[in-house]
C-alpha cells in the first residue's frame, strides 16, 4: 500500500477519526478526495484536521521515496482547507510549518507500528 495512504490514515486515527483513517485504508484515499470529504464537514476544525491529515501523507511519502518529492499538491491542498476554515488568516505560511510539525510528530514512528501490526 501507499506510503502516502498509510500516512493519512496513520494521522486521522491519531487525532481520533478511527473510522475514517479505516476509510482511507480501505478505498486507498488520495489526498485530494480526503480534501473533498472534509468540505463537506461542519466542524469548525476541519480545515486543520483535513490540513494535519494530508501534510502527514506527503511526510510519509517523503520518508518512503525522498528522491523526486516535493509535497506541493499536498501543501497545497492544506492551505486551500485552512483558507476555507480562516479566510482572514494573515500569516497562513506559520501555520502550515506549525501544522507540518504536528503532522510530523503524528506520524512518527508510524512504520514502527505497522510492522508490529503485520507480524501479529
Amino acid at each position: 500500500m501507499d506510503a502516502t495512504v498509510k500516512g493519512c490514515a496513520a494521522a486521522a486515527e491519531r487525532i481520533g477519526y478511527y473510522h475514517f483513517a479505516a476509510l482511507i485504508l480501505e478505498e486507498r484515499m488520495r489526498p485530494g478526495h480526503i480534501a473533498s470529504l472534509f468540505k463537506l464537514s461542519a466542524s469548525p476544525q476541519a480545515g486543520r484536521h483535513a490540513a494535519l491529515i494530508i501534510l502527514a501523507g506527503g511526510l510519509s511519502r517523503y520518508r518512503a521515496e525522498p528522491l523526486g518529492w516535493s509535497g506541493d499538491v499536498e501543501r497545497k491542498l492544506a492551505r486551500e482547507a485552512l483558507e476555507r476554515e480562516r479566510p482572514n488568516i494573515r500569516d497562513l505560511d506559520a501555520l502550515l510549518a506549525e501544522l507540518s510539525a504536528e503532522a510530523a510528530r503524528l506520524v512518527k514512528g508510524s512504520s514502527k507500528r505497522e510492522r508490529l501490526l503485520t507480524a501479529a
